[in-house]
């Protein structure tokens, strides 16, 4: 499993957990920017989720994988 998967794993699991339930199952930089009913920590969580794919994916496209 790459760290692209192990990510994606990470985000599916947040987005089951009761307490995001009001997050839906978009895409992380749809519902960081789309959804309106994001609490603080949602949004944090997400701002930070977003920027560590962002590197994870940076770093893959740089290997050629």
């Amino acid at each position: 499993m790459n760290h692209i998967d192990k990510l994606i794993d990470i985000y599916e699991s947040w987005i089951t957990k009761d307490e995001n339930k009001n997050v839906g199952n978009g895409s992380a930089d749809e519902v960081y920017l789309y959804n309106d009913s994001l609490t603080e920590k949602q949004s944090n969580w997400l701002k930070r989720f977003i920027d560590v794919f962002e590197r994870a994916d940076e770093i893959r496209m740089d290997r050629g994988n």
